[in-house]
């Protein structure tokens, strides 16, 4: 659909959970964009309907391809940043991902507010911006909605960015999910708040 400006072609492939060559990735990203304008208006869809389409939940990370399939539209900040990478450079607009310590803008004062984090940054007009679809309007009782453009965090560090995420770092996403402190923190703050 768009042309993948020189020098950022890197970041318009493919990665190990961001499958942008899939069929059913391509599909869904045209549907989501039809009648954009430019690479701008396309990437702000595509950032809305991820935000908005799943509700951000803790649960094991699939990839985007798994996450278009699954019938429970929850998914974790990486696998929603999957999704938006995938849809994104499957039309040809350039998205790197950032791993990060954050320290997410929270709604809830229970919860711990330091936390690794997985969100992008598409390249338009010729700059990097943040583009952080984890939290919806569902989301709001946890934490601030995402909105395109600014970060859903207020102070960040150890900051990495890079085309794909290597699988390891899922892998062990996937254990600290399960067992750490802060899961079980948020955890318990969605039972209590009937989320």
């Amino acid at each position: 659909m768009f042309s993948c400006p020189k020098g950022k072609e890197e970041f318009c492939k493919p990665a190990k959970f961001a499958e942008s060559e899939d069929p059913l990735v391509i599909k869904t990203a045209k549907k989501i964009t039809k009648g954009s304008k430019n690479e701008r208006q396309a990437t702000e869809k595509i950032f809305k309907w991820v935000r908005d389409e799943y509700k951000w939940n803790l649960t094991k990370i699939i990839g985007a391809k798994a996450l278009l399939q699954k019938k429970n539209k929850e998914a974790l900040c990486s696998d929603k940043t999957n999704l938006f990478v995938a849809l994104c450079r499957a039309i040809g607009i350039p998205v790197r991902y950032v791993l990060a310590d954050c320290y997410l803008n929270t709604n809830d004062k229970e919860l711990p507010r330091k936390s690794k984090h997985i969100y992008a940054e598409v390249f338009l007009n010729g700059k990097w911006i943040i583009a952080d679809p984890a939290f919806g309007a569902e989301s709001k009782k946890l934490f601030k909605q995402s909105v395109f453009g600014k970060p859903a965090w207020t102070k960040q560090e150890n900051i990495k960015k890079m085309q794909g995420i290597p699988g390891f770092i899922f892998f062990f996403v996937n254990l600290y999910i399960k067992r750490s402190g802060f899961s079980k923190i948020v955890r318990s703050e969605i039972k209590r708040l009937n989320y």
